[in-house]
């Protein structure tokens, strides 16, 4: 295993094997997170609805952009 240690802006050390979100930020289990994603689809129904995203940012080394579905109840409308 190569344990790579990289100076970031605020000149502190950082371990690049722990997990960090895409803006550097250690993450822990129990942290709260946001997935970027755009509605592409709406299904209606009667007791709930589901709706179909596409990921804003694809996961490296990948180019194209994932998606997948979620229930209303799952979700909050960013607002613009």
């Amino acid at each position: 295993m190569i344990l790579v240690l990289v100076k970031s802006r605020q000149g502190n050390i950082k371990n690049t094997n722990m997990p960090h979100d895409s803006k550097g930020n250690l993450l822990q289990v129990g942290d709260k997170i946001n997935i970027p994603a755009t509605v592409i689809s709406i299904q209606p129904g009667e007791e709930y609805c589901n709706l179909s995203v596409e990921y804003d940012i694809s996961m490296p080394p990948y180019e194209n952009k994932m998606s997948g579905t979620f229930n209303t109840k799952q979700v909050e409308k960013v607002l613009t």
